[in-house]
C-alpha cells in the first residue's frame, strides 16, 4: 500500500492514501519508540484502511486512542513485522 506522508508542522501530517488527503494531528507525548511522526501517521492510516474503517479528512490520534486504545499496539506491531 502506497501512502504519501508530508508533514505540514510538527504534529500535523498529511497522508495521501487512495488519492484522498488526510490529516492526521498526532499530540506531543504519543508515539510509538523507534517510529517518527510521518511513519506512526503512515502506520495509523495504513492500519485503519485494513481494518476497511472510513477516514474521515481530519484523524485526531488522541481520540481515537481513546476509542481504540489497541491501534498503537497493532500499528507496533506490523511496522517490527515490516521492519
Amino acid at each position: 500500500m502506497e501512502l504519501e506522508v508530508t508533514e505540514i508542522v510538527p504534529g500535523e501530517l498529511d497522508v495521501v492514501a487512495d488519492r484522498r488527503r488526510h490529516r492526521v494531528v498526532i499530540p506531543a507525548g504519543v508515539g510509538i519508540p523507534g517510529l517518527d511522526d510521518e511513519d506512526l501517521a503512515a502506520g495509523i492510516v495504513r492500519e485503519l484502511l485494513l481494518r476497511d474503517e472510513e477516514l474521515t479528512d481530519v484523524i485526531d490520534v488522541s481520540g481515537l486512542l481513546r476509542t481504540r486504545p489497541q491501534l498503537l499496539e497493532a500499528v507496533a506491531r506490523r511496522a517490527e513485522q515490516e521492519g
